[in-house]
């Protein structure tokens, strides 16, 4: 049997409104990952999903950064390097125990597709 280091993890997103395949294929890709902890979990493999939400890039006007930021909980919009943090959280030894998970730190993204 192999050893229990298999990992996944995908990013995925709630940015559905006005891009319909774009949000089909994420919702898709939570189910493969759901269906690979599922499946997999006994051979050792883990899956996880990452929905950062909205995230300080270069898409993000600062009206729209002002206003995540100031609905989120703790008053900021994350950066790629909060991600990434948990991505190697999620693929290191210490993480191991952890799938079948979807990491979704704040559910503005949500409100705004909501709102609009």
């Amino acid at each position: 049997m192999p050893g229990d280091d298999g990992r996944v993890v995908a990013f995925t997103s709630d940015a559905i409104v006005d891009n319909v395949p774009y949000g089909v294929s994420k919702g898709a890709l939570d189910r493969i990952l759901k269906a690979t902890a599922l499946e997999l979990g006994s051979r050792g493999i883990r899956a996880n999903c990452i929905n950062s939400g909205p995230c300080e890039t270069d898409w993000i006007s600062e009206e729209l950064r002002t206003d995540i930021a100031r609905r989120a909980p703790l008053g900021r919009v994350s950066v790629p390097q909060d991600s990434a943090e948990l991505a190697t959280l999620l693929l290191s030894q210490e993480g191991g125990w952890i799938s079948d998970s979807s990491f979704i730190p704040t559910e503005v993204c949500s409100e705004l597709a909501a709102s609009k």
